[in-house]
């Protein structure tokens, strides 16, 4: 029968036993900090892509519903602008 623990009881393990248990130990915990970063990584890759889904669902969208997107809008003020600018100064100049 073998003897209950204690305080006093002990165990003996090889040199070559405690090098293998610290490698692998020391293996899993690289191992684990290796998957952990990777699914970090992951995680930011799905958070971007997320974001540019949706900036696209939201661009789509946009665009079904009033054919013509904000921006476009501006831009065609801009551009009405100027040609009315361009006509005034060929007026004027005729003048």
């Amino acid at each position: 029968m073998s003897k209950p623990l204690n305080d006093s009881s002990s165990m003996n393990i090889s040199l070559g036993t405690l090098i293998q248990a610290i490698t692998g130990i020391s293996s899993l915990v690289w191992i684990y900090a290796n998957l952990s970063n990777s699914i970090m990584s992951i995680e930011n890759r799905l958070t971007t892509i997320e974001k540019d889904v949706n900036d696209n669902y939201e661009w789509r969208d946009n665009w079904e519903n009033s054919g013509i997107l904000p921006l476009d809008v501006s831009q065609n003020e801009k551009i009405a602008y100027l040609e009315k600018e361009i006509e005034r100064l060929r007026n004027a100049k005729r003048d």
